[in-house]
């Protein structure tokens, strides 16, 4: 092999050296300008440093190796594979259209841009690094700029950057993933792991954004407070989740603030009784759902209390809601929207109690019981029926007095004493049977009856039993006829041998048999007989008696 050793080389002609042969170097071979290598591989076996300046720039038509490290001054852009065992730096950009395997590591101060795969057995940093294609990291990757790439990045160790990436297929590593700029991705970011995923916000904040907007945020306050917020005003913060959500306060205690404002509070006190209530005094407690509200106690029991006291149990009960005033004796009290009582459950007398005036209606308002303070009212748009045979109307427990009807028979009004019935007008007796009994202990006596001549009779109905009218001063006979009858002629007595009437008073006395037919007629001076059958009139003599 020959050599040449020189100082200085100079062109032959213009700015240009060309060398039409091969270069071997076995040492270190500095270019200050740029440089063209005309064969498709070049191979450093030592260090190999090209360019003096930042603004310097190298460019490989074809693959570029290396069995060391390779300093860059300027960037690095390779046609084919960038391949060294080494480490590779760069002062400024460093690309290839095809792979790039580095054992030692990749460093560069510009951008790495790859649009194939690029593969690092060891750590890579550098300012930014971006790819078109996947990214595979034995080591770790560190970036004091940007990561990005439109594929896949995997790394076995740690992945870290101060700038933002940006992964259009995703992001995987074995280590630590920590990122102090942004991370954005074409589809969605999905931060599975194995044990926890920690976020670690020394400025104590975690923010929600969407499109850049910031919606929400997660803050540990001053005073280790962990608060959750909408950050927009006008918007609402919802908790969702397919299946249950748990909120597991060791402190026993859930707080719900406005401003920063104590409103309510949801507690688990000593006797493992759930408490919602409000922390102002002067404020309600609301609870408001869209549908329904629904109270679901599986010890059948549900407690309304005041001040700790109990008042109210709504218990459920074989399939029964029974409401239970809790406290003994006190009543359990119905109002309209007006706060007037309509009725109450009176727990002294354990009864129902309607307010005064108020009515128990049936099917409309038309139909209607109730007590005006004195006397009970009962209405109806029709007929008053009670359905039930042989079911007495009773006043008084079995006292006797009552209406009974077996609806069909008749209706019975019975009484232990006295029936009265007291009208302030008429008391109206309609029998369309046309007549009105009386009894005696079931027995029957007597009978008011209306014959088919409309004849009104009364009558015992007992034969041998008198009729008597009696009367405490007189018994006066006014009928419309002008007549007072027998039922016929001459069959009936007034009075009898044994019991006569004291004195008779009349006008003329008509007397007749079946022999004689006369009239006695008072005359002024004398009594006149006449005899109906020969029209003779006779002078009856009246002789004076003196004292």
């Amino acid at each position: 092999m020959s050599k040449l050793y020189v100082n200085t080389l100079y062109p032959q002609s213009g700015t240009d050296v060309v060398l039409s042969g091969n270069l071997d170097v076995s040492g270190t071979l500095k270019a200050y300008q740029f440089e063209t290598i005309t064969y498709a591989a070049t191979t450093y076996l030592g260090d190999t440093v090209f360019g003096n300046n930042s603004t310097d720039h190298h460019t490989f038509n074809g693959n570029v190796s290396g069995s060391g490290y390779a300093i860059f001054v300027g960037g690095v852009e390779a046609a084919g594979n960038v391949q060294t065992s080494g480490s590779l730096y760069a002062l400024h950009n460093v690309s290839g259209s095809g792979k790039g395997l580095f054992v030692g590591g990749i460093e560069t101060a510009g951008d790495l841009k790859v649009s194939g795969s690029v593969t690092f057995s060891g750590t890579t940093t550098g300012t930014d690094i971006s790819g078109s294609g996947k990214g595979f990291f034995v080591g770790g990757v560190e970036a004091q700029g940007d990561i990005q790439t439109s594929g896949s990045l995997y790394a076995r160790h740690n992945v870290s950057g101060s700038g933002k990436g940006l992964f259009v297929g995703g992001i995987e590593t074995a280590g630590d993933l920590s990122i102090s700029g942004s991370v954005s991705s074409g589809a969605a970011i999905t931060l599975d792991a194995t044990t926890d995923i920690n976020l670690d916000a020394d400025g104590g904040e975690v923010f929600f954004k969407d499109a850049g907007a910031q919606q929400g945020v997660l803050k540990m306050d001053t005073a280790n407070s962990f608060i959750l917020s909408s950050s927009i005003s006008t918007n609402d913060l919802y908790l969702k989740s397919g299946r249950d959500i748990v909120l597991d306060a060791d402190g026993g205690e859930l707080f719900f603030k406005d401003g920063g404002v104590q409103q309510g509070v949801l507690k688990m006190d000593t006797a493992n009784s759930f408490i919602l209530s409000s922390s102002i005094s002067t404020n309600d407690l609301y609870l408001k759902s869209g549908r329904d509200i629904v109270l679901d106690a599986d010890g059948a029991n549900v407690t309304l209390k005041d001040g700790g006291t109990a008042y109210l149990d709504i218990i459920q009960s074989s399939g029964d809601c029974i409401f239970s005033s809790s406290v003994d004796t006190k009543d359990l009290i119905f109002h309209g929207d007006d706060a007037t009582e309509v009725f109450r459950v009176d727990g002294s007398a354990k009864s129902l109690l309607m307010a005064s005036s108020k009515k128990i209606e049936f099917a409309d308002t038309g139909e209607y019981i109730y007590s005006d303070g004195t006397d009970l009212r009962l209405d109806a748009g029709g007929d008053i029926s009670i359905e039930t045979v042989t079911t007495k109307l009773e006043w008084g427990n079995n006292s006797g007095e009552h209406i009974v009807g077996d609806g069909s028979s008749g209706l019975t009004v019975a009484s232990g004493v006295a029936i009265t019935l007291d009208a302030t007008t008429d008391i109206n007796l309609d029998a369309d049977g046309g007549e009105v009994f009386f009894k005696d202990a079931g027995v029957q006596q007597g009978v008011l009856k209306m014959d088919t001549a409309n004849s009104f009779i009364l009558s015992s109905s007992i034969s041998t039993n008198d009729l008597y009218l009696k009367s405490g001063r007189d018994i006066i006979l006014d009928p419309s006829g002008s007549d007072v009858l027998p039922p016929s002629d001459n069959t009936i007595n007034l009075g009898s041998s044994t019991r006569r009437w004291a004195n008779v008073y009349t006008a003329d006395l008509h007397l007749k048999n079946d022999r004689g037919d006369w009239t006695i007629v008072e005359e002024e001076n004398y009594i006149c007989v006449v005899n109906n059958k020969t029209g003779k009139r006779y002078k009856m003599v009246v002789e004076e008696i003196k004292d």
